[in-house]
């Protein structure tokens, strides 16, 4: 084969190099100075640097154990010498180190350090440097790199939006392949010989000096390029999650045909092996639908269609990705299903199965990627012939850090090398669009993946026709056209994303921008070579090329090559709720506005609903909670009343978790039972101004709630728009469905009905366009059009590029190059060139000449083309008027933007045509000279935060404060319009409780003291107002295992980045941003994470703000507070069956003095009544549980009492942070925690973030485990500790949980109060008066004795029963009134108070207790002291009646709260029929006497 061929003989003696990645034969020298030698210096004088040594034109020098190469003008290494020696061969990441061309540079020593100055930049080498040491300014002296901190291998790349002066990463971990690479090494070498063992600091710092270009070049260039993507896969792809056999899947291919669409790929997902979809276990082919594999792939070939398969890996070994038979396996299998025809591998991790990495910091997708793509490759070239270049070795792969849409973390340094990735299973809705957009548009900028595919339609839910066609337009437009679902029984019977499944509108729509997408691959083709060749993104978000404006950044919005503008609208037209007064019910004999609701604590709308009210409308988000009084789950609401159809014909709609049912007038035209967060359309239209009964039911199992019924007008298609804003870059821009013109810099808002999406063409443009074809295969290029729009102040440039479309020919040179350009020649004339093609290769696309269509956009304010010359010869013009039914970027005939001028020729391409063409008149293209570029003078700086600040005191102008009780909404300095305004992020914010960090400040509800902050795992915008005046802005941001960037700019495009973070850890900064006098205006602010420390699935990465000031002075850094805070893991065990937080600590001899048990979110536990010191506990998206090993009791709550056992908790894929005040007296923390998927990691923090405890990480992996983890604590006097629970390695839907915490110590000072309890035997009849001479009150019917004041605050369960046969018969005096009863009260729990003083002898409480449970007591001080715990009357069947008396010992007056509580058997009942308080008898004189005696 001609590849590998080549290779041997230009570089045998060097490098053992595998296509694609970097397997190398030569090990690391393991002398002191690597490959270059060098000498160790004294600690007193500089290491003396050895002679600079060419190898492979690297220039390299050693200072000791620390080697810099200068590899270019913008690129540095710095090494820190490996266990083998430092290392020049090709890294896992890092696959180019050694082809490098020499960097001119001078050398010098002086105080203390040696610099290499070359024209761009200056390396320092402090004396006895180590890697982490050197530091790198401009030739001026102006800092540009200092090390941060390891970064791994997930990181950001910088926003072309940066400042971009430095950037860097770290190789860390530092992983060679081997020359096997992911091939078995038949010598029986461990991991195929890769070498895991010459890890060591290996920093690569990117020096653009602001070029985003120049940065994306030196990037691929170290760290490899992608694959070229073959031309048939920037065509149409069909996916479906479906069990095709050979006959429907050509039917399949037919049916797009033959209804005149185009296809050139279709997904066969995984149902083409025997195991199904269920496992992703195993290779057989299913011969039930695939009797004859290799002949159905040869008809699809016939068809001109590629052929994916969908492969979800199961690892065949449970230990390293590396393993031989986890190798030999993987290999001989995928590359059995390649021989018999198979196009390309869909490498799918996205279910519970992935293969293993080959280290804990590689991800499994990356991983993943890098061994389909090698088995792949390593096939293609063992077919190839030495004379011939093998096929492209292409995959789809899963998004590294992006899951089902959303981006949690940064991918792995290595994915942008697998061309086509994968975004995850995704819904169907606007969110789920506007989600995708922002992924592939961010994905391209600062991720540099090229080619990202979403599942077009939606995967997880069935679509709207109308959503459907936003997903289209978006898909035809994006770097991937893939359409795709799940299984139709999941979907509400979808049977896929086919555009006749959607109707006539969704045909319509498709068929345009299918063969819009189709015209346009010239320009695709050439976006994918530039995308190898620099590293720059096919959807090129604007500040790649409009980098100035503000606004360029967004990531909604982007363009296809330099002149066309993509801005996808997300919502389709039928999102919008009936008008409340449409929806009606019938009350008094009239009509009153409203639906009825009746909401009932069950999932089947029986028994008596818990409430029933008039809503006026139906939309309502739970999300993971419920309405008030339904708890979270296993709900239900019925809603019944009429609805009045509008001036138009219309349908209802509608979207819910779980299950909606409808019926109008009597008849169900909705039934969502067994699918959920599906749009749902009912059966009819309804005529305008007709009225229908209406009834909707509603059931809420588990998870998220929501539901929503909207109101669908017929032909809303044509009638209804939807609106968006779009940033319109310099110059004027052309809408090409109307030819209206925006002219840029500005930012606008256009409307556009469903059938058409913003696409706009600036004036200044070249575009070449291909015929419409069946597939790629059908045609040729040899007849193009050129789409000219022509410009007298903008010229443009476009190049064609051309090659065989399928081999790694290009990659030897063998492709061709046509440059275009358009100049304004003066005289109303345009200038066109088409130069001769650059270039040679072979095949059927190799033909010499080719047929131009040119075509002129003629705008309305241009005179008409006169005439037109091709090397200096007069040709013919067609022309065609404005029409508003051409298509944009037609092939030939009328335009809908303009005017059309139109010629044609054919020629050699390797001739060169000057084309000129006459107006009778031009203008200027216009540009906004009225944009807002207002320059800001600031500088920007971050340092160490201290440990507080008074926002009060310091912020003079202004304070702001984050995450005071709101995620949402933030506390600012009253009397002062905000100065530091939050302006968004990408995920939803939520709070984090403590930062190690205080602020303080006064609202209107007195003055706080706070530690929390927002927090979001990606990133964070706010814009500050300028005041004219000189002032310091002061910001407080942090973070968790990540290193982050801040960057400031103003309207003129000055900007300022800053870099720091930890990646192990917490860090927290404090950013001062000074402002010169100046102009009124705004700054704007990102604050983003850089490098993400991964785990599994998941990541403990997040950012955090905590507000700041603005002052006129820059204030000192407050000091941290002094500590004295200790602690210890006493112990981590299997919590026992039971637990009881009331009494946690009676094994340590330690009493609870708080404790919390949660459930749902976490957001609303159960707390301790009067318990005080866990301040808060804070869950990273919380969601609930029910299966928590130990039954978790407690008798003393503040809201449900006491509780006989739950096993419910709350975990997250995330972390837990619990903050806790703790005194002297406390002396344990105990947390009943666990895990499942994952590892959970208790760590345990002083108030300043200093580590104090670290318990042994535990694991689970299908089963989840359950640990009580003891942490003794000690503090000298009132200090904070934290406690952060972390999940890490997790897989999917790995999580840690908490069911309970418990403060455990001993109370301060000794109870005023003694109190013990016995059972009495109940008299059949019992006298309150007198019995209760202090007090007394029968529970049913709140009777009570007259004047008496020691009983108050009775408060019952929310189960509450009557009964009317306790077994004693109570007298007593209501006033004046005798009175008896035998009534009593069931209940789970009942509190009260009881005040005593020295006078009080006992309190009898008179209780029942049934079928197994028990009645028991807990009675706690003034202080929260337990002075009293006990169950003395327990019951087997049948109901138990008896009398607990409370002997009470009280020094002075103190009021008791008690609990009287269900204990034992949970389906047991308890009561509480009556108390009595009662007096010591008065002693008698003969008494007192002998007392005296």
């Amino acid at each position: 084969m001609k590849k590998k061929l080549m290779v041997l003989l230009s570089a045998m003696c060097a490098l053992c190099l595998s296509a694609g990645i970097f397997a190398a034969c030569q090990p690391a020298d393991p002398g002191s100075g690597g490959n270059n030698g060098g000498t160790s210096g004294t600690p007193s004088q500089p290491n003396p640097p050895t002679q600079p040594t060419q190898q492979s034109e690297v220039t390299s020098l050693t200072f000791g154990d620390v080697r810099v190469q200068l590899l270019s003008d913008t690129i540095v290494r710095i090494e820190q010498k490996g266990p083998e020696g430092f290392e020049d061969r090709p890294s896992y990441i890092v696959t180019n180190r050694t082809d490098w061309e020499p960097v001119e540079y001078t050398q010098a020593s002086a105080n203390g350090e040696t610099t290499l100055k070359t024209a761009n930049y200056i390396v320092h080498i402090p004396d006895s440097a180590s890697a982490e040491s050197v530091y790198i300014t401009s030739a001026e002296g102006d800092a540009l790199y200092n090390y941060g901190g390891m970064t791994d291998t997930n990181v950001y790349l910088p926003s072309p939006s940066d400042e971009l002066q430095s950037w860097y990463f770290t190789d860390s971990p530092r992983i060679i392949p081997s020359e096997y690479g992911y091939s078995v090494n038949e010598d029986g070498g461990i991991l195929q010989d890769w070498d895991f063992d010459n890890d060591a600091t290996d920093i690569f710092v990117f020096l653009p000096l602001g070029d985003y270009e120049q940065f994306a070049n030196d990037y691929i260039d170290v760290t490899g390029e992608s694959e070229m993507v073959s031309l048939q896969m920037l065509g149409f792809w069909d996916s479906r999650w479906y069990a095709y056999s050979a006959e429907t899947a050509l039917q399949q291919i037919k049916d797009y045909t033959d209804r005149g669409y185009s296809i050139d790929v279709l997904v066969i997902d995984t149902d083409w092996r025997n195991s199904g979809a269920t496992g992703g276990v195993g290779y057989d082919i299913n011969t039930d639908l695939f009797p004859d594999m290799a002949g159905f792939l040869d008809d699809c070939h016939d068809l001109g269609v590629n052929i994916i398969f969908n492969d979800h890996p199961e690892p065949v070994t449970s230990g390293n990705g590396l393993d031989k038979e986890e190798v030999a396996y993987r290999n001989e299998n995928l590359t059995l299903i390649l021989s018999l025809g198979l196009d390309y591998w869909w490498y799918d991790r996205n279910w519970s199965v992935a293969l293993n990495s080959c280290d804990p910091d590689i991800s499994v997708y990356a991983f993943g990627m890098y061994a389909y793509n090698w088995v792949t490759q390593e096939y293609l070239e063992s077919i190839t012939d030495l004379n011939e270049y093998a096929e492209r070795a292409l995959i789809m792969g899963n998004v590294d850090g992006c899951l089902h849409g959303k981006w949690n973390y940064a991918s792995d340094l290595s994915a942008h090398r697998y061309t086509i990735q994968w975004t995850g299973d995704i819904g169907s809705t606007s969110d789920a669009l506007a989600q995708e957009i922002y992924a592939a548009v961010f994905g391209g900028a600062e991720v540099g993946i090229p080619f990202m595919s979403s599942d077009i339609g939606g995967h997880t839910q069935a679509v709207t026709d109308e959503m459907y066609v936003r997903w289209f337009q978006y898909g035809a437009l994006s770097s991937i056209l893939r359409v795709h679902c799940t299984r139709a029984d999941y979907i509400g019977g979808q049977e896929g994303r086919m555009p006749w499944l959607f109707g006539d509108t969704a045909e319509e729509v498709a068929h345009v921008y299918m063969d819009m997408r189709y015209r346009l691959l010239p320009l695709y083709y050439c976006l994918a070579r530039d995308n190898y060749e620099s590293g720059l993104p096919v959807m090129q978000r604007l500040d790649i090329e409009y980098s100035q404006y503000v606004e360029a950044s967004r990531n909604d919005e982007y363009l296809l090559g330099d002149y066309i503008l993509v801005a996808p609208i997300a919502e389709a037209t039928p999102t919008a709720m009936a008008d409340d007064s449409q929806l009606t019910h019938t009350a008094d004999g009239g009509e009153a506005p409203g639906l009825v609701a009746e909401y009932y604590n069950n999932t089947t709308w029986s028994g008596n609903p818990v409430r029933t009210q008039v809503d006026a409308n139906i939309g309502f988000d739970w999300g993971t909670s419920g309405p008030a009084g339904l708890g979270s789950d296993n709900f239900s609401i019925i809603w019944r009343g009429n609805i009045t159809i509008g001036a138009q014909p219309a349908q209802l709609m509608f979207f819910a978790d779980d299950t909606v049912i409808v019926y109008i007038d009597g008849e169900k035209v909705v039934d969502s039972n067994g699918t959920y967060d599906n749009y749902l359309k009912t059966s009819k239209t309804y005529e305008a101004g007709t009225t229908h009964s209406i009834e909707v039911q509603y059931v809420e199992e588990g998870g998220n709630a929501h539901i929503y019924m909207y109101y669908v007008e017929a032909n809303a298609a044509q009638t209804q728009y939807n609106s968006r804003t779009v940033f319109i870059p310099t110059g004027t821009w052309i809408d090409v469905w109307t030819g209206e013109t925006f002219v840029g810099p500005r930012t606008v808002t256009v409307s556009h009905p469903l059938t058409t999406s913003p696409i706009f063409v600036r004036e200044g443009a070249l575009i070449a366009l291909a015929p419409n074809m069946v597939n790629t295969s059908a045609e040729t290029w040899s007849e193009l059009t050129l789409d000219v729009y022509p410009s007298t102040n903008f010229e443009a440039g476009i190049t064609l590029y051309e090659d065989d479309t399928t081999t790694v020919a290009y990659k030897h040179g063998e492709y061709r190059k046509t440059d275009v350009t358009m100049t304004y020649a003066g005289n109303n004339t345009i200038l066109v060139n088409i130069g001769a093609a650059v270039g040679e290769f072979e095949g059927n696309r190799a033909f010499t000449e080719r047929a131009w269509n040119v075509r002129v956009h003629v705008y309305d304010d241009w005179g008409s083309v006169s005439g037109v010359r091709i090397n200096g010869r007069y040709v013919s013009i067609e022309e065609f008027a404005k029409s508003a039914d051409a298509e944009p970027f037609a092939f030939s005939g009328a335009a809908a933007d303009s005017g059309i001028a139109e010629f044609s020729f054919t020629g050699s391409v390797k001739e060169a045509y000057e084309i000129e063409i006459i107006f009778t008149s031009t203008q200027e293209t216009d540009v906004n000279e009225d944009y807002d570029d207002t320059a800001v003078g600031f500088t920007l700086t971050a340092g160490e935060a201290g440990g507080s600040a008074d926002f009060d005191a310091l912020g003079t102008l202004g304070w702001t404060a984050y995450g005071e009780g709101s995620a949402e909404f933030p506390v600012n300095k009253a009397g002062v319009a905000p100065l530091i305004n939050y302006t968004g992020s990408y995920d939803t914010p939520w709070i984090v409780d403590n930062n190690f960090f205080n602020k303080t400040y006064t609202d209107g509800s007195g003055t706080h003291t706070s530690a929390s902050a927002i927090a979001s795992q990606k990133d964070f915008s706010i814009e500050l107002t300028t005041t004219g005046q000189k002032a310091y802005y002061i910001l407080y941001v942090g973070g968790n295992q990540c290193t982050a960037k801040i960057t400031v700019r103003d309207r003129a495009g000055n900007v300022s980045t800053e870099m720091f973070g930890n990646i192990d850890g917490r860090f927290l900064r404090r950013i001062v941003i000074e402002v010169e006098e100046g102009p009124v205006s705004t700054l704007y602010i990102t604050y983003s994470a850089l490098a993400s420390e991964t785990a599994g699935t998941g990541t403990p990465t997040y950012l955090t703000l905590l507000g700041g000031f603005v002052s006129e002075t820059l204030p000192e850094v407050g000091q941290l507070p002094e500590t004295t805070a200790e602690a210890e893991i006493v112990s981590s065990e299997t919590p026992d069956a039971v637990v009881n937080l009331s009494d946690a600590g009676r094994d340590l001899g330690a009493e609870t003095l708080d404790w919390a048990q949660f459930s749902d979110n976490g957001n609303n536990p159960e707390r301790r009544l009067y318990g005080e010191g866990i301040d808060s506990v804070v869950f990273a998206s919380g969601a609930g549980f029910g299966d928590y090993s130990a039954s978790i009791m407690y008798s003393d709550g503040s809201v449900n009492g006491a509780h006989t056992g739950t096993r419910n908790g709350t975990c997250t894929s995330g972390y837990i942070t619990a903050n806790f005040t703790v005194t002297p007296n406390v002396q344990y923390i105990r947390l009943y925690t666990g895990t499942y998927q994952s590892e959970n990691v208790v760590e345990v923090y002083d108030q300043n973030g200093e580590l104090l405890a670290q318990a042994q990480p535990f694991s689970a992996t299908s089963v989840a485990v359950t640990r009580v983890v003891t942490i003794a604590v000690s503090v000298e006097e009132e200090e904070s500790i934290i406690v952060i629970i972390r999940s890490m390695n997790a897989g999917t839907g790995g999580n840690v949980s908490l069911a309970a915490v418990a403060l455990l110590g001993q109370y301060a000072g000794e109870s005023p109060v003694t109190a013990e309890a016995t059972r009495e035997a109940l008299p059949s009849e019992v006298d309150l008066t007198e019995r209760g001479s202090s007090d007394w009150m029968y529970v049913v019917g709140n009777a009570s004795k007259e004047g008496g004041a020691a009983i108050s605050a009775l408060t019952f369960s929310s189960y509450i029963n009557n009964y009317n046969d306790y077994a004693a018969t109570f007298s007593y005096l209501n006033g004046s009134t005798p009175a008896t009863g035998t009534d009593g009260r069931e209940c789970d729990f009942v509190r009260f108070t009881v005040t005593v003083d020295e006078d009080t002898d006992y309190i009898e409480l008179y209780v029942s207790a049934m079928d197994g449970a028990s009645a028991g007591v807990v009675i706690l001080d003034e202080a929260g002291r337990a002075v009293l715990r006990a169950e003395p009357v327990t019951s087997s069947s049948g109901k138990t009646c008896a009398v607990i008396r409370i002997a009470v010992d009280a020094a002075e007056e103190e009021t008791l709260t008690f609990m009287c509580y269900k204990g034992g058997n949970a389906g047991g009942k308890f009561g509480l029929a009556a108390i009595a308080v009662g007096e010591a008898a008065p002693a008698t004189d003969a008494t007192q006497d002998a007392d005296n005696a």
